[in-house]
This record gives C-alpha cells, structure tokens and sequence, in this order.
C-alpha cells in the first residue's frame, strides 16, 4: 500500500464498480485489471449469441459476414 509491498491472500479478489457511462482508467491500471462493460441491449446480446452459434454451425456463413 502506498508504493510498499504487503502480503495478501493468493484467492484475493477486489471487485470495484461504477455507475459511470464510460469510465477511464489510466493505462497502467488498466493493463493490469479485466474490464467488463455490462451494458448491453438485448438486441445486442441477440446478435452476439447469435453470431457465437453460426460461427460454431457455419463458420463460413460466419465469416462473409
């Protein structure tokens, strides 16, 4: 903490959360963090899964697209 090493737990996980629209992270932090964006419509989602099953079915069909 604050520029010093300390021991942690090796099944240690930290979840932080915004409700902001599009937040920024300098890229030092975000190189180092999975960002997740969870906002999706559902017709976003639709394409998505659909998209996932052609390219498993036909990936051809898949790839002209």
């Amino acid at each position: 903490m604050g520029g010093d090493p300390i021991d942690y737990d090796i099944n240690f996980k930290l979840f932080l959360i915004t409700k902001l629209f599009n937040p920024h992270f300098r890229p030092e932090i975000a190189a180092q963090c999975t960002l997740i964006n969870f906002i999706v419509t559902e017709l976003g989602l639709e394409e998505q899964l659909l998209a996932s099953v052609v390219n498993n079915e036909k990936a051809e069909l898949e790839y002209t697209k």
